[in-house]
């Protein structure tokens, strides 16, 4: 257990109420349980620098099996080249194995000896307020240690961190207090510069919400963001084993319903229903323009956004019941779901796709030009969302 992380809260104290003693010992104590720590990551946890594509990619990745794969941050993969190295010196050449364009992983191949692997979670969920550890390349130099604490897991999936994270420390390892991994960084809020060492400046182009991450505010805003470590695997395990990640689909559009609509059924979630593919799972299951959706297996659908995420967590072949609401009348249906087109992946969201497609293949010759992309990105956004908005009054008349 990381004794020390519990005593983080204790060090201001130490240093104003308690003797020099005294605080002396728990200032030793947090040092020699960080140091065991990172000492414990340095035969698995190892900086992956890129060439080509963008200049100067640094990031942080994870061994994640003894035959060589590394996990690590799908923001790296437009570089033609890599290569993995380690706390002692060694340094191999990587091969691209996949990248999963939804959680914004990827898995890159090295080969030699036999690796050593962390220990797998096997303590229960993070709470609210639990302090976390990370551990990352930061500023090109590796094994450096950030603390925060865990906020919340979003209704994307993601594992919400009060957490300042640093250029390079993108793919890094998220402990718990027990030292077991919980989570792999992938994100940072209002990132708009330096999230990489010296070049990309996009937190990750294949997030559907990266953009809103830009637009939450400059960079710095101390909140970071980690895939949950059981996803993690379970992406690793499908790149690995077939090179890509197959996703559940359902096949149908949504928007929120009019508050006077959900007064009168007395509910306070739920998405209306506005098209049903054809053909598609949803079609099968006789799901109809009209309905409302308020839960996916027994998860409540709060938004949108929830059963997005919800339906892409699923592989193809899954069975799930969506409860429903039809004419007033509450009712359950069975839906098989189908494999998401790659396409598909962003569809939900629209226009930001293309949006986040071409700034995805920006040539980046200087950071002004990118800086003025981006730019240009959010006046084009600004106009999506007024246009939207005029939409929804439409409907709503």
């Amino acid at each position: 257990m990381i004794r020390g992380a519990k005593l983080i809260p204790l060090i201001v104290g130490a240093a104003i109420g308690l003797s020099g003693h005294a605080g002396a010992g728990i200032l030793k104590s947090l040092d020699l349980e960080l140091n065991a720590l990172v000492k414990g990551t340095e035969p698995y946890l190892v900086t992956v620098r890129c060439d080509g594509g963008w200049r100067n990619l640094v990031a942080t990745g994870i061994v994640y099996d003894d035959s060589g794969h590394v996990i690590t941050s799908s923001q790296i993969f437009e570089a033609t080249g890599f290569n993995v190295t380690f706390k002692d010196g060694r340094s191999y050449p990587a091969l691209k194995v996949g990248v999963d364009n939804f959680t914004g992983l990827a898995v890159l191949k090295i080969q030699g000896q036999q690796f050593s692997i962390p220990a797998w979670p096997a303590s229960g969920p993070l709470e609210c307020g639990d302090w976390i550890t990370l551990v990352g390349n930061s500023y090109d130099r590796p094994s450096t240690v950030n603390f925060g604490s865990f906020q919340e897991r979003t209704e994307e999936g993601f594992l919400s961190l009060s957490l300042s994270a640093s250029p390079g420390s993108s793919g890094g390892a998220i402990f718990n207090i027990d030292g077991r991994i919980v989570g792999v960084l992938v994100a940072r809020e209002g990132a708009s510069n330096n999230w990489f060492d010296g070049s990309l400046s996009l937190i990750s182009t294949a997030y559907p919400n990266a953009l809103r991450f830009l637009e939450q505010g400059g960079g710095g805003s101390g909140r970071s963001y980690a895939m949950p470590f059981a996803t993690a695997r379970f992406v690793a395990d499908q790149i690995i084993e077939k090179g890509r990640v197959s996703r559940g689909y359902l096949g149908l559009s949504t928007e929120e319903f009019p508050p006077e609509t959900r007064e009168r059924l007395g509910i306070d979630r739920g998405v209306w229903v506005t098209e049903v593919d054809r053909e598609s799972p949803a079609d099968s299951a006789g799901l109809r323009k009209g309905d409302i959706i308020v839960s996916f297996d027994t998860y409540p659908v709060k938004d949108r956004t929830s059963l997005f995420y919800m339906v892409r967590s699923r592989k193809p072949g899954d069975a799930v019941n969506l409860e429903i609401f039809r004419d007033d009348q509450k009712m359950v249906l069975r839906v098989s779901l189908s494999e998401a087109p790659e396409e598909n992946l962003v569809g939900y969201f629209g226009n930001l796709s293309s949006a986040l497609e071409a700034a995805r293949n920006l040539p980046v010759n200087s950071l002004e030009g990118l800086k003025s992309e981006l730019s240009r990105l959010r006046k084009e956004m600004d106009q999506l969302q007024t246009q939207l908005s005029e939409l929804k009054k439409e409907l709503n008349k």
